[in-house]
């Protein structure tokens, strides 16, 4: 039976400064905003996905998760964004920051749902939304005679949503599979041109590359806790999310294991607020929490069977890179995750900043 959990996509580019990223529920993106706002950080891109996780196929095992994920820099000035618009009301909101000196950064669109950011800008801007493959083509191209370049882009159910900013130099984009996409980049790469926008939905990648130079790197179908990992492994090699993106992958396997045989045993873990290294991002150091069995403890190597949340809160658990789906409070579920030893992490959902726990709580059966 194959379960769904959600996964993480982005682009990482040479950079400096703070970077924070928080992932949740749309209804807790503006209290995330507004503490990062007041820490001198901009929101410079979002996505929103609305995704069916859970075991395929099997409709009382199955959770509908609308998640929207920012990334803040440092920046100043002004800052508007939205999200669960319709395209009409887009327009017209994005008419009104225009004629107050704020241009559009990141665009998102998932159904009938926009989401989008601007920030302080001048000079011209298009976008245009709902296009198919070959619009998209003579639109691009006849503003590229412009002087116009595509600052973000977006693909949903085939439709291209873009934005056309002032620039020069060089352009080139594609949409394709996987295997494609990865060729076209690494071509791109060696030509000088880096990512500079990106996409993918259904299989579909579609990415911008424009003139630049020093690292890139880009992942797939990364888990929450591989997300985590990922980004703050990149942090400290200097480099910084320019673009992200949310969708849906096929749990891990767990390790194949053999059970140790006799008497099930139970023990409660007690998962803390993590702080990540200095400025490296994540959730905020209220919504990542861990906990870590030493490899002193006798129980270590014990095979996990099953697991409890314990705790008041929703949170999705992880261990030896594999997830669970949402777990609601004291519930149960069977969860093959290997051994016992090692570091257990979970990930807050729906719950503000003021009013997250100092610790997160786990009932943890194995054999």
């Amino acid at each position: 039976m194959t379960t769904m959990v959600r996964s993480y996509t982005a682009v990482w580019r040479p950079g400096t400064g703070e970077q924070r990223w928080w992932s949740g529920s749309p209804a807790n993106f503006k209290s995330a905003d507004k503490g990062y706002l007041s820490k001198g950080l901009r929101l410079v891109t979002i996505d929103r996905d609305d995704q069916t996780l859970g075991a395929a196929g099997w409709a009382i095992n199955f959770t509908h998760e609308d998640r929207i994920i920012g990334v803040w820099r440092p920046g100043s000035g002004e800052e508007r964004w939205c999200t669960g618009m319709s395209v009409d009301d887009f327009k017209q909101l994005d008419d009104d920051h225009f004629a107050n000196g704020l241009r559009l950064r990141s665009v998102d669109k998932s159904g009938s749902s926009v989401s989008a950011v601007w920030n302080k800008g001048s000079g011209e801007q298009r976008w245009a939304s709902g296009l198919s493959v070959d619009e998209f083509t003579k639109k691009d191209a006849a503003y590229f005679e412009r002087g116009l370049r595509l600052v973000a882009i977006d693909i949903d159910d085939d439709e291209y949503f873009a934005v056309w900013r002032p620039g020069s130099g060089g352009q080139r984009w594609f949409c394709g599979s996987f295997d494609a996409f990865k060729a076209k980049d690494s071509k791109y790469f060696e030509d000088g041109l880096r990512l500079v926008a990106f996409d993918h939905h259904d299989g579909k990648y579609v990415g911008v590359w424009q003139p630049g130079s020093g690292a890139q790197y880009w992942y797939t179908g990364l888990t929450v806790a591989e997300f985590k990992a990922k980004d703050a492994e990149m942090f400290a090699k200097g480099l910084r999310m320019v673009a992200v993106d949310m969708g849906r992958v096929e749990q891990k396997s767990a390790p194949t294991t053999t059970p140790g045989g006799g008497d099930a045993v139970t023990r409660s873990l007690v998962m803390k607020e993590n702080a990540p290294a200095s400025g490296a991002g994540g959730d905020g150091t209220w919504m990542y929490y861990t906990g870590t069995v030493s490899s002193s403890d006798p129980l270590h190597g014990k095979m996990v069977t099953k697991v409890e949340n314990t705790s008041s809160y929703k949170y999705i658990l992880a261990h030896n890179g594999v997830s669970t789906a949402v777990l609601d409070p004291h519930e149960k579920v069977m969860f093959a995750a290997g051994s016992y030893g090692g570091q257990w992490s979970a990930e807050l959902l729906d719950v503000a900043q003021t009013s997250a726990p100092p610790s997160l709580t786990v009932s943890i059966t194995m054999q």
